[in-house]
């Protein structure tokens, strides 16, 4: 290492060297006032952190004497939305299952034969019927 390029080390020793340079403040000193800011912020953080415990705390214990929690009454509630949505839906393929097996029963029915024998007693007819000399020749 050159001596006129300062190494990592070398800025190192000079922040050691220059912490030992300044002494500790002696009791009963002035403290800044800004270290007193600091210090009056970090008490206050601390304050709000312990009071958000305690709150969480006794959310925590009057959801155990209610007996569930607000997850477990929202997951309650999606469920049966699910189950009432699923019924609907089950009500209603059902309904048109059931049309569907009425409109499969009124075609077979005997009243649909009859009618088929007539329509083939009336292509019978018309087949028997002379032609049309006019539409023939066309």
């Amino acid at each position: 290492m050159s001596a006129s390029v300062p190494s990592h080390l070398d800025c190192v020793f000079d922040v050691c060297k220059q912490s030992r340079e300044h002494p500790q403040p002696q009791p009963g000193a002035r403290v800044p006032a800004g270290a007193l800011i600091i210090a009056m912020q970090g008490l206050a953080g601390a304050l709000i952190i312990a009071m958000q415990g305690l709150a969480g705390a006794l959310i925590i214990a009057m959801q155990g004497l209610a007996g569930e929690t607000v997850w477990e009454r929202r997951r309650r509630r999606r469920r049966r939305e699910r189950r009432d949505l699923y019924e609907l839906q089950l009500a209603e393929w059902s309904s048109r299952l059931q049309l569907t097996d009425d409109l499969i029963g009124d075609l077979s029915s005997s009243g649909r034969t009859q009618d088929v024998d007539k329509d083939i007693q009336k292509i019978q007819e018309l087949l028997g019927l002379p032609r049309n000399e006019s539409v023939a020749q066309d």
